[in-house]
């Protein structure tokens, strides 16, 4: 289903790492024609440092408003041809807010659904994780969507993972419902990896720690892998999904599918990632990596205080005893059913991400004199 003068989406949590990339990406494709992108989050949008489209940035438009809001979601939802339901509550610490994850992850994809079904849209494309599968006592070595178990038995961010698994069950599920004009609805679910690139915030912390004391200490053993991704490749395969969905035939029917989502990023440990990033913004990457047994006691220590806490504030300590044991673990997912299925490529190369994503960094720690100065010495 398209037509000649584009299609109408609406990206929400539009305005944030992900959705910025997804919303260029849209904007910058030539699969198929689009007539409007619809950004919904709860924040102003403001695009980050090297992210601003090339073209068609005129077909842009915001809406602020809360996912929780189901009034604001469906009366955002009108006259919408796709909905990629990009917004999340993401959340690393060892006792987060259970509450307010299940509002947003889970009733928030409730009312993306329901938008859907009252608002006549057809296709509905939902940003999952690779969380949903993590298992803290079984690696997942370059696995499928058929070799893992989901949801895991052993999760690694509990309230997280579970939340982000009953909202891909709800979408799912939602597939060939009936709309209110008696068309089915379409979905699928996209599970990216970690990320990297502009207006990413997690690797970016790790980063200014390292920049400020001028050295970078590897985290996590070598053997260790934590599969990453350029965030701009990933945007992509939201472009082909909703391609997929627009325009369903028998041979690529991805309706009520979910997809592992990955680059060519060389797959680390999180130590290493953090370091190739550090030595390309002039810090110094030592060689010493602290042992499983410390960082697990530290760990073990600020988890314990993190609970005695729990019930009184809510202390965000994304340092706790299943973060490390993830940090030392083995965890990257094979993305050939994205290949094979609907002819995903990487838009960007690693180096061309790599280098995307350190002008990024570089501006964002006001090192661009520093580090190029750095690079001609090198």
């Amino acid at each position: 289903m398209t037509n000649q003068e584009g299609v109408t989406i609406l990206v929400t949590g539009g305005a944030g790492f992900l959705g910025q990339h997804i919303v260029k990406e849209l904007m910058e494709q030539e699969v198929f024609p689009v007539k409007e992108i619809r950004s919904f989050d709860i924040q102003p949008f403001k695009w980050h440092h090297g992210l601003h489209p090339s073209k068609n940035s005129h077909k842009l438009n915001h809406i602020e408003g809360s996912i929780c809001d189901p009034a604001a979601v469906t009366k955002a939802c009108e006259n919408v041809d796709a909905v990629i339901h990009n917004c999340s509550c993401v959340a690393f610490g060892a006792y987060p807010n259970r509450k307010s994850i299940r509002a947003v992850n889970v009733d928030g994809t409730e009312n993306a659904v329901n938008a859907c079904i009252e608002q006549n849209v057809e296709c509905l494309v939902y940003t999952s994780s690779f969380e949903v599968a993590n298992d803290l006592k079984k690696p997942s070595v370059n696995a499928s969507e058929t070799s893992v178990t989901v949801p895991p038995i052993n999760p690694i961010l509990c309230v997280y993972s579970q939340s982000k698994y009953d909202a891909e069950i709800m979408v799912l599920r939602a597939n060939n419902k009936a709309l209110k004009n008696g068309i089915k609805l379409r979905t699928c679910a996209l599970r990216p990896c970690g990320m990297y690139g502009e207006g990413e915030h997690i690797l970016t912390t790790n980063l200014g720690y390292f920049i400020n004391a001028g050295v970078a200490f590897r985290i996590g053993e070598p053997s260790g892998k934590i599969q990453f991704a350029y965030a701009g490749n990933i945007a992509y395969s939201y472009v082909l999904a909703v391609n997929s969905l627009l325009r369903p035939d028998e041979e690529t029917d991805i309706g009520g599918e979910a997809f592992f989502l990955g680059d060519d990023t060389p797959i680390y440990s999180i130590g290493e990632t953090v370091a190739q990033f550090a030595k390309a913004l002039v810090a110094e990457t030592g060689t010493a990596t602290p042992p499983y047994w410390l960082m697990y006691t530290i760990a073990f220590f600020l988890t314990v205080m993190c609970w005695l806490v729990s019930n009184i504030k809510n202390w965000e300590m994304p340092f706790h005893t299943n973060a490390v044991r993830f940090m030392f673990g083995e965890y990257h997912y094979s993305w050939e059913k994205l290949q094979r299925v609907l002819g995903y490529k990487p838009r960007y190369t690693y180096k061309e991400a790599f280098d995307r994503s350190i002008t990024y960094y570089e501006h964002y720690f006001g090192l661009n004199n520093k580090s190029n100065q750095h690079k001609k010495q090198k």
